[in-house]
């Protein structure tokens, strides 16, 4: 059995308070920096969760994610349908329509944008990730070809993604 890690356990909750501090911020100049400083935690949960990927599970481990983003979704799918209908007093079919549509859809898949739950970009993207590290590890790549991929990637964000347009 293995020795669970006090450090990174106690990293871990560090960055699910300063989570919490980006989402529910404090007032004034100290709330502004406690939110500047309290953005590492996202960078630092997916160092972790690449401190603890083993080689060779980017497959079983796509499949897993996989499973999670799409039951989580659902799961809050059927919380907003179930509220829009229901604390809305909103026809079922009116509520799905302005939810699942080609262009949430587009969005979801394409942007990270899910139409059910802001907050579930993060296993989203994780799920990205594990595809990008599948194609490492598939095609022997190399750090050289993934180098050559990532500001690919970074550049179709910023033409694409939160700081476009289209999005």
């Amino acid at each position: 059995m293995e020795k669970r890690n006090c450090g990174i356990d106690s990293l871990k909750a560090l960055c699910a308070f300063c989570v919490v501090t980006i989402h529910a911020p404090f007032p004034g100049k100290i709330g502004g920096c406690a939110i500047a400083v309290s953005r590492m935690a996202v960078p630092i949960f997916f160092m972790i969760s690449g401190f603890f990927y083993k080689e060779g599970t980017s497959k079983r481990q796509i499949k897993k994610c996989l499973l999670l983003v799409l039951y989580s979704n659902a799961l809050y799918m059927t919380y907003k349908l179930g509220m829009g209908v229901w604390g809305n007093h909103i026809a079922f079919k009116k509520v799905f329509q302005s939810l699942i549509n080609l262009k949430t859809l587009w969005q979801w898949l394409l942007f990270n944008k899910s139409p059910f739950a802001m907050h579930l970009w993060y296993i989203s993207a994780l799920l990205y990730v594990l595809i990008v590290v599948w194609f490492y590890e598939r095609f022997k790549m190399g750090w050289g070809g993934i180098s050559k991929i990532i500001p690919v990637l970074l550049g179709l964000n910023l033409l694409l993604g939160k700081y476009s347009y289209m999005s």
